[in-house]
């Protein structure tokens, strides 16, 4: 409830009138929550501080998991492209020695040049993303 006073009565200022429940969800299997109480003092300054603190404090947590997201799916997009461009390889290299292609290789042979242009461009625009989070993280760019 609140403080008790010298005769055994809560204080005014610590008597809790209600609450605001934030919650932001940060990935398909995590949630962070956060309860701001209001006081019987408090005015709606006061509550649209306190709410607008905690807030704050999740986003940063939120974008905290969406920089570590975007890092793992730079990394798996690179394994991927990795394992994509050795598969390419070997194609070409039975184009080269006269094989016959199935149409699936010559489909993936003609957008060969348009696989590499997205993979490079959704690289690019991962890393950016990364460096704009990790920058609001350590304060040097608003959230």
């Amino acid at each position: 409830m609140g403080i008790l006073n010298q005769t055994d009565e809560p204080h005014p200022d610590t008597i809790i009138v209600g609450n605001v429940q934030i919650t932001f969800t940060l990935s398909d299997k995590r949630q962070i929550n956060s309860t701001v109480y209001l006081y019987a003092k408090d005015g709606p300054a006061e509550i649209n501080e306190r709410v607008d603190m905690m807030q704050e404090v999740l986003e940063r947590q939120f974008i905290r998991v969406d920089v570590v997201t975007k890092e793992a799916e730079k990394f798996a997009a690179e394994l991927g492209f990795d394992a994509y461009m050795e598969h390419f390889g070997s194609i070409a290299d039975k184009k080269k020695a006269g094989k016959l292609l199935s149409s699936q290789d010559k489909t993936q042979l003609e957008q060969h040049d348009l696989a590499v242009r997205n993979f490079k461009l959704r690289q690019k625009t991962l890393a950016e993303q990364i460096l704009a989070g990790r920058k609001k993280l350590n304060g040097a760019a608003p959230a």
